[in-house]
């Protein structure tokens, strides 16, 4: 999906689902990245997380030809939901810890 299809389509995503952002490196080379979609921020950007967390505006997609993909690699999308479900349980750790010590 090109830019303007991209933007319509991330707009209907709900948090949680997987795409590939094809981001532009030079002359029609892209890299594929399978992301999750976390959600818009206040500004109104979109939240991804592959490795790491990245934001991007409708504008930026669209001045930088940004293209998703429906489509994503299955073993990406299994180790980053791996990832996202370990930061929870640290930080449920970290909320257990603080109130035992509080106490």
């Amino acid at each position: 999906m090109k830019e303007q299809e991209a933007i319509d389509y991330l707009d209907n995503l709900q948090v949680g689902e997987f795409i590939t952002v094809n981001i532009p490196v030079f002359s029609g080379e892209y890299i594929a990245s399978t992301c999750i979609y976390m959600g818009k921020d206040d500004e109104g950007r979109y939240i991804l997380k592959d490795e790491s967390f990245f934001k991007m505006s409708k504008d930026f997609m669209i001045k930088n030809k940004i293209s998703i993909d429906k489509e994503f690699d299955g073993d990406k999308a299994f180790d980053i939901y791996k990832d996202i479900k370990k930061e929870q349980e640290n930080k449920e750790k970290q909320k257990h810890k603080k109130n035992r010590d509080a106490r």
